[in-house]
């Protein structure tokens, strides 16, 4: 099984030729290459969402904006509709107060910050799993710990519940060293898939910042994490990172496999 995580950059006209509006044929055109199985995008306004939506009709999309008014910014799940049936998905709010609409922490930046989460059915191997997708604020380190612990919990509990792996994706805006990320490893026990991934958020070539992840349960073997890069150009401000990995039924949510070669995979 495939699976991206991709920050697609929303459409800002000071990026010029870098817009969404100038790479999104691009865009489509690497994921009709590769056909990953599922992706989970960030930053997509309306109007995007519309777009990939009419262009990659392979996939389903589920999610919402993140204002009070479910409009605004989404962090949605696609997932290829010959392979899996939709069993459950969930919206939250990543926020003292998960089921109101628009809630933030304390200290968060203007923008409040949600969830994503899909039950999907394979039905090629007959699994349930677990998809979240996630995209983190961008102004306060103690407002991204609290998140943390939050989606801990929140994986905890899921996989108690439905006794089926989980799998995270998203822009966490913390580097590897950084508390957040600490924290929902040492919470959770997960593993992060992307640990030989040196770089995610490229800011268009200004800068190499690794941001951007996809933490696995003890069920998920990883085999191979690589970037993707476009040879016309920039995809987005960050490279999308692509996980392959498969079920290994024999190990528990505890004692991650996760066996990744790196970016040359």
């Amino acid at each position: 099984m495939k699976l991206v995580t991709f920050n697609v950059r929303k459409d800002v006209a000071a990026d010029g030729g870098n817009r969404f509006l100038e790479r999104r044929e691009s865009i489509v055109q690497q994921i009709h290459r590769e056909m990953p199985d599922v992706i989970g995008f960030q930053e997509v306004e309306a109007p995007a969402e519309q777009w990939l939506k009419e262009h990659l009709p392979e996939y389903e999309f589920v999610g919402h904006g993140r204002a009070a008014d479910l409009t605004n910014e989404a962090v949605p799940v696609a997932f290829r509709r010959e392979r899996f049936r939709l069993r459950g998905m969930d919206c939250f709010w990543l926020s003292p107060t998960p089921c109101v609409p628009g809630s933030r922490y304390e200290g968060q930046g203007v923008y409040a910050r949600i969830c994503t989460a899909v039950m999907l059915f394979d039905v090629r191997t007959g699994q349930s799993f677990h998809v979240l997708n996630v995209h983190l604020d961008h102004v306060s380190d103690a407002v991204r710990q609290e998140s943390a612990r939050q989606l801990a919990e929140y994986c905890r509990r899921t996989e108690e519940r439905t006794e089926a792996p989980v799998i995270l994706l998203g822009d966490w805006n913390a580097h590897p060293e950084e508390e957040p990320i600490r924290i929902f490893q040492e919470q959770s026990g997960y593993s992060d898939a992307t640990k030989a991934i040196p770089e995610s958020f490229h800011g268009f070539g200004s800068t190499s910042e690794k941001i951007d992840y996809i933490f696995v349960s003890g069920r998920v073997c990883c085999k191979c994490c690589r970037i993707w890069k476009s040879e016309t150009g920039f995809l987005s401000d960050h490279h999308p990172i692509c996980l392959e990995c498969e079920w290994n039924p024999e190990s528990n949510r505890t004692a991650p496999v996760c066996e990744t070669k790196g970016r040359n995979c």
